[in-house]
């Protein structure tokens, strides 16, 4: 791997971190877990409402950091 992706990966990360707790657990389950919305939402007792919401706002959040 180059430096390029080395320092992507690490940007990557330290936006993921810097998400809101509830929205950085459904993405990383969601993400790097693979758990499906439904099975999400029974893990962490909240409806699959709530967890596509948590997930559209996580990316909605990852997006605009990568483009700032």
């Amino acid at each position: 791997r180059d430096l390029h992706e080395q320092e992507a990966d690490h940007i990557l990360e330290q936006i993921i971190v810097d998400l809101p707790p509830p929205l950085r657990d459904v993405f990383l389950l969601s993400r790097f877990r693979r758990m499906t919305n439904h099975d999400i939402a029974q893990h962490l007792g909240i409806s699959v409402k709530t967890v596509e919401w948590r997930i559209c706002k996580a990316m909605e959040h990852c997006m605009t950091k990568l483009r700032g």
